[in-house]
């Protein structure tokens, strides 16, 4: 009888240690699985900061666009005045001219 009872005790142990093992077991899995919540989480905030970096490169960008054109308009400006200098020499010498060609 006693037998029995330890045969039934037994048997009991072998599937009680079956459950252990199966829920050491799963929590493996999650604690993996917490490592790679961490990790994603991790590459998220580093997605973040990137798009931020990407804006703010973004605005740079259209910035210096801008600043292109100021250029083109002063290089522009800059040409204009230059003909402008060129002309006005030209003018002072022919006058220059003309007043030498009056004195004699």
């Amino acid at each position: 009888e006693q037998c029995k009872v330890l045969s039934g005790l037994s048997e009991r142990i072998v599937v009680q240690e079956e459950r252990c093992k199966a829920q050491s077991v799963r929590s493996e899995q999650v604690e993996g699985q917490e490592d790679q919540c961490k990790v994603l989480s991790g590459l998220s905030a580093r997605i973040e900061a990137q798009e931020e970096q990407c804006k703010v490169l973004s605005g740079l960008s259209e910035r210096m666009a801008a600043q292109e054109e100021r250029c083109k308009v002063l290089d522009s400006l800059v040409e204009h005045v230059e003909s402008h200098e060129r002309r006005s020499q030209t003018l002072d010498n022919f006058l220059e001219s003309l007043s030498e060609q009056i004195e004699s």
